[in-house]
């Protein structure tokens, strides 16, 4: 599955910190076993600072744990920042598909 997350606007950092960031949210809820069993499939796709959203590449059956750890993040490179998923889809495709369908109905 594939999730849109919004809320990453005006925070400057790295990829690398943001997938940490996600893994340590999803290691403090579901405990380590939780992230022992999809930490290498787990994957930020895009990041963009612009549009303040991010791709993320998980396993469809963890789709609600790591919703639910998102939520749980607070804070980023040491600036306040909340966390919301906006879309989650089977395939980069359809993600796309049903987050502009709305814009061109417009």
């Amino acid at each position: 599955a594939e999730a849109i997350v919004g809320g990453v606007g005006g925070v400057g950092t790295a990829v690398a910190e943001l997938t940490r960031t996600v893994q340590c949210a999803v290691a403090a809820l579901g405990g380590d076993d939780a992230l022992a069993a999809f930490r290498h499939r787990l994957h930020l796709k895009h990041y963009s600072r612009a549009a303040a959203h991010f791709v993320l590449r998980l396993p469809r059956k963890h789709a609600t744990l790591v919703r639910a750890a998102l939520t749980t993040v607070r804070t980023l490179a040491g600036e306040p920042l909340r966390l919301t998923v906006a879309h989650v889809a089977g395939s980069r495709r359809t993600l796309r598909r049903g987050r502009l369908a709305p814009l061109a109905r417009r």
